[in-house]
């Protein structure tokens, strides 16, 4: 066995083949008796190798999800082990290794394999007629001529710099293969043309220059066909070709890219783009109709929102969408953060509750970089005047937040309307006209003079009036004011000698009403006695048992009597797989943990979660449950505002020989 239950390749040869899936085999390994399969080609040597599984059951889950993922360019990226060589790892959406390659001496070499792996290419033997009696190599088969023509995938020609004003479009770069590149893309960022690769840079500017002088020539191109794809072709007045498109899923779509195409496009863009607009003024003039005065500041308010449109986004450096998806490293719930293996740079990206992608960073060169604009989200994000609406070309529009220098830090993936943009964030559209119903002048005065005439009563203020809504106790005390005094002038009407001293009446103290205009500090509890159990998980599982519903219950009523305290759910797993798989695992514990305590009615800004993998095991991995049972677990902590624990986090009693040095 080696690191990380893969074989050696050796190991998966010779095995028999999979009872009902093609071109694979499977096997049991007699020293581990963990259960491993292969993906063959078309002589049954070895494409791609699993891991060892437990289970039968989890070999054929994972058999089903290397059948699934397998066709996907984007799921391979190549890998250097500890030995120094190179191998192409196959992922699924959730990140996690599913496979890899047999290793190779160089990174080349590995990048050569991908489109063996996807199945673009098949590998098959060839036997070829030896001149000697000594036989001959064999030779690779390719099922089409992308390496022959030297050209790279598409998403290779991705981020690349642009050449400047002298060719409008074009990008260039150097490939880690030592050859050299260019590209041509349209005003909207899309990828139009890629080149093969030259041996110098001489080389690819003659090459760059002989595309721009032929790109707009109609009769320069030409459609081609391989194995059931459509490619543009550009060439060269000599007949050579100079550039070619991605695959299409049709001539038609081929064809699209030729001048006449593109024009077509662009015009059709533009009649849209105009009929949107009338069809807005025609709102507007509808609303306007219908009310007797609109203000200035509403009738601006009905107009479509200023929205900046450049001719061309190459200052932004942002990824495309999907390339922010699937991250597990996070800083803070909701965020994501990482590093493009395409651009070298740093990167975060704001999620939903869904793992969907809200809003995305530029590519930054220090994590530090990124870390700066990151908080600068966190502070910004709750302003609404900090948002606004970005139009790029025609038909792509973005949310953009700003800080308060009005610097971008963040921008939404792409809308195809206004009207997506305003569902999506409802603060951003622009609010309904106030209509003024007419109302004639009879009427009105009809209506004033229905309104009854009160004479007012004059009293003489004793107290300050209080504020409105306050009760006026001093309507209590105006029947026994009426009464004394009636009782002083009977008295004198009388002539009554004596001299009557008359107590004061108590006036009742007026405090007077505030407005809380500040919402007033809550009374925070004393911190609670509380003792909170580790939850533990079985196996490989993220569900939570009966045995730790208790735990969180508990949990959920503290947080309930104290509004200002936070749950802090931190989860680790055991030492088997991979840390890749492990840290996914270590995060679908902690949700799991949280989505129990949301059920339960704690706000989930309120739940914080953090996802250790295997990095801080409590105990032994020992080969047998004993130890990594206590590893499998997800800790429970109560914190108040200032990050302080106020609920002890308990362990449960790992005997003395099992715990981790």
């Amino acid at each position: 066995m080696v690191h990380e239950d893969y074989l050696k390749c050796a190991d998966y040869a010779g095995h028999e083949a999979h009872p009902s899936e093609a071109n694979f085999s499977a096997f049991q390994h007699p020293e581990s008796q963990l259960y491993f399969f292969a993906v063959l080609d078309a002589d049954g040597k070895t494409l791609l190798k699993s891991e060892g599984y437990p289970q039968v059951a989890a070999r054929e889950n994972g058999i089903q999800s290397v059948i699934k993922n397998r066709g996907n360019r984007d799921f391979y990226s190549v890998k250097q082990g500890e030995s120094g060589r190179y191998h192409v790892s196959l992922r699924a959406a959730n990140y996690r290794e599913i496979a890899r390659s047999c290793s190779t001496a160089t990174e080349a070499e590995a990048t050569a394999l991908i489109p063996y792996l996807t199945g673009e290419q098949i590998r098959k033997a060839i036997v070829v007629e030896a001149t000697t009696p000594a036989a001959a190599p064999a030779v690779a088969e390719r099922a089409n001529d992308r390496v022959d023509d030297d050209y790279l995938a598409c998403h290779e020609y991705e981020g690349k710099p642009g050449v400047g004003a002298e060719y409008p479009g074009l990008v260039k770069f150097t490939h880690s293969n030592g050859k050299h590149y260019f590209a041509w893309y349209d005003d909207n960022g899309a990828l139009l043309m890629r080149s093969e690769g030259y041996p110098t840079t001489s080389a690819r500017d003659n090459g760059m220059a002989s595309v721009a002088k032929n790109r707009d020539i109609e009769e320069r191109y030409a459609t081609m066909e391989k194995v059931q794809r459509y490619f543009t072709i550009l060439k060269a007045a000599n007949h050579q070709e100079i550039a070619r498109s991605c695959g299409k899923d049709s001539g038609a779509a081929a064809a699209a890219l030729y001048p006449s195409g593109r024009a077509a496009a662009a015009a059709s863009l533009v009649a849209a783009a105009k009929a949107k607009a009338d069809a807005d003024a025609a709102k507007i003039a509808a609303a306007a109709a219908a009310a007797v005065v609109i203000p200035k500041a509403a009738e601006r308010s009905l107009a479509t929102p200023s929205v900046s449109t450049p001719k061309v986004d190459v200052e932004d450096d942002y990824l495309t969408c999907k390339e922010y998806a699937g991250h597990l490293t996070a800083p803070r719930d909701g965020f994501r953060i990482f590093i493009s293996e395409r651009t070298n740079k740093y990167y975060f990206a704001v999620i939903d509750h869904d793992e969907h992608v809200s809003f995305r960073s530029e590519g930054h060169l220090t994590a530090a970089d990124r870390d700066a604009d990151l908080e600068d989200v966190v502070k910004n994000m709750l302003i609404k005047e900090r948002y606004e609406i970005k139009q790029v070309g025609l038909d792509h529009y973005f949310i953009v937040l700003r800080n308060a220098n009005k610097k971008e830090i963040a921008r939404s993936c792409a809308y195809s309307s206004l009207a997506e943009v305003y569902a999506a964030a409802p603060f951003l559209a622009p609010p309904a006209p106030k209509v003024v119903p007419k109302v004639a002048p009879v009427a009105v005065a009809a209506a004033v003079a229905a309104i009854p005439k009160v004479e007012p009563k004059l009293v003489a203020p004793l107290v300050d009036e209080p504020a409105a809504g306050g009760f006026n106790w001093w309507w209590l005390l105006l029947p026994l004011l009426l009464l004394l005094g009636w009782w002083l002038l009977a008295g004198k009407g009388c002539n009554k000698a004596e001299t009557v001293t008359v107590a004061p009446l108590p006036v009742p103290e007026m405090k007077p009403v505030v407005v809380d205009t500040v919402k007033a500090a809550p009374v925070v509890a004393a911190a609670p006695s509380c003792n909170l159990n580790w939850i533990l998980f079985d196996f490989d599982k993220s569900d939570i048992r009966a045995d730790a519903d208790g735990e969180l219950k508990e949990m959920a009523t503290i947080l309930k009597a104290n509004k200002e305290y936070v749950a802090v759910l931190r989860a680790h797993t055991d030492g088997k797989g991979t840390p890749e798989y492990n840290e996914a695992l270590s995060q679908r514990r902690a949700a799991a943990a949280k989505k129990a305590l949301a059920a339960m009615g704690i706000p989930a800004d309120r739940i914080k979660t953090e996802a250790d993998g295997k990095n801080e095991p409590a105990a032994k991995n020992t080969v047998d449950d004993a130890g990594r049972r206590f590893n499998r677990r997800v800790e429970l902590f109560v914190r108040d505002k200032a990050g302080k624990n106020v609920c002890q986090s308990i362990p449960p009693d790992i005997p003395g020989d099992l715990k981790a040095k």
